[in-house]
C-alpha cells in the first residue's frame, strides 16, 4: 500500500487513504458514508493476519502523538509487515524510526548524473557529436547535486538545442549563486520553469491549485485552462482540446508531469512534490491554496482553493475573484450566498462532496461563469432554473448528485456548453434540449438509474466522448445518431443492448478511436458494428466481463489498435490467432485471466511467439504468481 501523506498527517484523512489503499476492498463503498471508527474497523478487518509493505511518502508530521495513534491501527498485520516512511525532514525521520536507524539517499554519483543529463537531452548517441555541450553538461550536472528530477528537468529543457549559448545560459545563469535552504525550490527546477513560454507558465500555476498527489485528468485541467482565458486561439481545423493537449505534451516532455498515461482520448497524470512546491511557488499571491488558518488571503489573489471547511470562515476575499475551490464537506450556506451575490467575475465554481441541498437563485447572475463543478453532491435535490441563464458556461459537472431529481427544464440555453455530466433521477431524459446544445462535445451519464432510453429523435454531430456508467435500465443507446464519437465508455449497464439495432450500413459511419466496456455480463461476444471502426480504433479496454468468452477472428482487422488491455475475463482463453498482424499493437495487458494468462506467458507460453513483437507486455494472474 502506498500513502501519500504530504502536510496532511490528520487521523481522519489518513484512515479514509487506508481505506482505499487496501488491496481487494469494495472501492465501489463511498468512504464518506462511514465515520472514523468505521473505516478504522473495515482497515483492520481487511489487514488482520496478512502481509504488508507500506509506505508513507513524504511525511513533515514532527507529533509523535499522531504517530502513535496511527501506528496503533497499522500493528494488526501478519508477521514480516513492514513500514517505509520517505521525508524530507531529519527530525521526522528520527520521530518514526522504531526498529531501524533512518537511511540518509544520497544523490547520484557524478558519473550516473551525466549519464541521466544526456539521456535526456540529446537523441541517443548524438552527445558524441557535440563535444563542446558535454563538456558545459559536466559544469551543470555539479550544480544539479545529484539530485535526479532536477538533472531530467534541465535535459528535458535543453533536448534538440545545439547553440552553445543556450547551454551556457543554463550553466552561468545567477539563480545558481542564490542561497537555498534546506527546503527551498531546487534551483535547477526553477531554472526550467523560467526557461518555458509565458503561455506555459500560467497553465502551470493552476496546479497550485490542487494538493499534493492529486491525480490530474486532462479533460478537466484543460477545460479549467479553457475557462481562465489560458489557451491560445486555435487554427483552422483545430479546437481549444486540441491546444490544450498540445500544452500537456509540452510540459511532460519537459519533465513537468509524471506518472503520465494516455488513454488515446484523455491523460491522466501527477505532478512531483518538488515540482508541486515549484507550483506554489512561482504562482504565490495570484493563486492561493489555503490550508491553514493563520495563512492571510493576498489581496491579489484571483485564483483560491480551500483544503479545510473551517477555512471558510475568512469572508475578506478579493471581489474580483475568478476561481474559487471549495473544500470536500462544506455546507456554509452564507459563506456560498455572499460569494455569489458579491463576486460577479467568477470564471470558475467548484463545490464537490458538499451538503448543499439547493443553490441561490443568485447563480444565474454570475454572467461570466464558465466551468461549474458540483460532482458528488449526494444531498442536492434541485438546481433552480437561473443556472440555464449562465450561457457562458462551458462545463457542468452534476456526476454524483443522487438526489437530484431533474435537470434544469431549459438546459438547452446553455448554447456554449461543451461538456456536460450528469446523475440524476429523471425517467425522461430531456432529448430535445439536449439537441439544442451545439457545441457539446463530452456527455457522461452516471448512475441515472430511472432511464431507459436516449437520443430518441435527434442527432448530436458535435459529441465526441460518450461515457454511460451504472445506468440500470437502460436498454438503447442509438450510436448512429452520433456520426463524430470518438470515445464510448459503457460500464454496470446490464441490461444494455449493446448490439445497438445497428445494421451494415449504420456500422461504417462510426470513428471511434477509444472502446471501454466494463461489468457487462451480457457481453459474450462483441458486437458487429465495431467492425466499422477499423479504420480508427486505437484503444481497447475490457473489464470485469465474467461471459465473455471469444474475441472475434475480425479483431485482427482493426489495424490501427495500439492498445488492448483485458482485466478479469476468466471465459477468455485466447486471442485470435492472427493477432500477430496487429503490427501498431504497442502496449498489451492481461490481467486476471488464468487461461488467457498461461497461454501468452513470455518466452514460456505456447502462443507467446504470436504477440512478442509488442513493444509493451504486461501479464498479471495470480495463478502465475503461485
Amino acid at each position: 500500500m502506498w500513502i501519500c501523506v504530504s502536510n496532511d498527517f490528520e487521523f481522519q484523512n489518513l484512515v479514509v487513504k487506508f481505506f482505499n489503499s487496501v488491496p481487494n476492498q469494495n472501492h465501489h463503498e463511498n468512504s464518506r458514508n462511514f465515520d472514523t471508527e468505521q473505516l478504522r474497523n473495515k482497515v483492520r478487518n481487511a489487514l488482520a493476519g496478512r502481509k504488508f509493505l507500506l509506505v508513507l511518502d513524504d511525511v513533515w508530521n514532527e507529533d509523535r502523538v499522531k504517530w502513535e495513534e496511527l501506528k496503533d491501527l497499522i500493528q494488526i498485520g501478519g508477521q514480516g509487515c513492514k513500514v517505509i516512511v520517505t521525508t524530507r525532514s531529519l527530525k521526522v525521520a528520527e520521530m518514526m524510526g522504531t526498529h531501524s536507524s533512518s537511511i540518509d539517499l544520497q544523490g547520484l554519483s557524478r558519473e550516473d548524473s551525466l549519464s541521466v543529463l544526456y539521456k535526456w537531452a540529446f537523441k541517443e548517441g548524438e552527445q558524441t557529436k557535440h563535444p563542446e555541450l558535454v563538456e558545459i553538461g559536466k559544469s551543470i550536472v555539479d550544480k544539479c547535486g545529484g539530485v535526479p528530477l532536477a538533472l531530467r528537468t534541465l535535459g528535458s529543457s535543453l533536448f534538440l538545442k545545439v547553440d552553445i549559448r543556450e547551454w551556457m545560459f543554463v550553466r552561468d545563469n545567477e539563480i545558481w549563486n542564490l542561497p537555498q535552504k534546506e527546503d527551498d525550490i531546487l534551483h535547477a527546477i526553477k531554472l526550467s520553469y523560467d526557461q518555458l513560454p509565458s503561455y506555459l507558465k500560467r497553465c502551470f500555476a493552476c496546479f497550485s491549485l490542487f494538493e499534493k498527489d492529486f491525480q490530474f485528468n486532462s479533460f478537466h485541467t484543460i477545460v479549467l485552462w479553457e475557462a481562465l482565458g489560458l489557451l491560445h486561439s486555435p487554427h483552422k481545423g483545430e479546437t481549444l482540446k486540441d491546444i490544450g493537449n498540445q500544452y500537456l505534451h509540452e510540459l511532460q516532455s519537459r519533465s513537468f508531469l509524471q506518472d503520465f498515461i494516455d488513454y488515446g482520448s484523455a491523460y491522466k497524470f501527477k505532478l512531483h512534490d518538488l515540482v508541486h512546491d515549484l507550483a506554489l511557488y512561482v504562482s504565490r499571491d495570484e493563486f492561493q491554496l489555503l490550508s491553514s488558518p493563520s495563512e492571510n488571503i493576498s489581496e491579489n489573489a484571483l485564483h483560491l482553493s480551500y483544503t479545510k471547511s473551517h477555512l471558510l470562515g475568512k469572508t475578506d476575499f478579493p471581489l474580483g475573484l475568478r476561481t474559487i475551490l471549495f473544500p470536500l464537506g462544506v455546507n456554509d450556506e452564507a459563506f456560498l450566498n455572499t460569494l455569489v451575490s458579491t463576486c460577479k467575475y467568477l470564471r470558475v465554481l467548484k463545490i464537490n462532496n458538499s451538503g448543499y441541498e439547493s443553490l441561490p437563485h443568485s447563480i444565474g447572475k454570475l454572467k461570466h461563469l464558465r466551468y461549474l463543478n458540483l460532482e458528488d453532491n449526494e444531498e442536492l435535490k434541485s438546481l433552480p432554473d437561473s443556472v440555464c441563464k449562465l450561457q457562458n458556461l462551458i462545463n457542468l459537472n452534476l456526476s454524483g448528485c443522487t438526489e437530484l431529481r431533474e435537470l434544469p427544464n431549459r438546459i438547452g440555453n446553455l448554447i456554449s456548453l461543451q461538456q456536460l455530466h450528469i446523475t440524476t433521477r429523471q425517467s425522461k431524459f430531456p432529448d430535445k434540449e439536449i439537441a439544442k446544445l451545439t457545441s457539446l462535445e463530452i456527455l457522461t451519464l452516471v448512475s441515472c438509474d430511472k432511464l431507459k432510453s436516449l437520443f430518441e429523435g435527434i442527432e448530436l454531430p458535435s459529441l465526441k466522448y460518450l461515457d454511460i456508467g451504472s445506468c440500470r435500465s437502460l436498454k438503447y443507446v442509438p450510436l448512429h445518431v452520433i456520426p463524430n464519437l470518438e470515445s464510448l465508455s459503457i460500464d454496470g449497464c446490464n441490461k444494455l443492448k449493446l448490439s445497438m439495432g445497428h445494421d451494415d450500413n449504420q456500422i461504417a459511419k462510426l470513428r471511434l478511436k477509444l472502446l471501454y466496456l466494463e461489468s457487462l455480463p451480457q457481453l459474450a461476444t462483441f458486437p458487429q458494428w465495431l467492425r466499422g471502426c477499423a479504420e480508427t480504433l486505437q484503444s481497447l479496454v475490457i473489464v470485469d466481463c465474467d461471459n465473455l468468452d471469444e474475441l472475434p477472428m475480425w479483431l485482427s482487422s482493426l489495424f490501427c489498435l495500439k492498445t488492448i488491455s483485458i482485466e478479469n475475463c476468466p471465459g477468455l482463453l485466447s486471442l485470435p490467432d492472427d493477432v500477430h498482424h496487429l503490427t501498431n499493437l504497442e502496449y498489451l495487458k492481461m490481467k486476471g485471466c488464468p487461461g488467457l494468462c498461461r497461454r501468452y506467458q513470455p518466452k514460456v507460453g505456447q502462443d507467446w511467439s504470436k504477440i512478442s513483437h509488442i513493444k509493451q507486455v504486461i501479464i498479471e494472474s495470480r495463478e502465475l504468481e503461485n
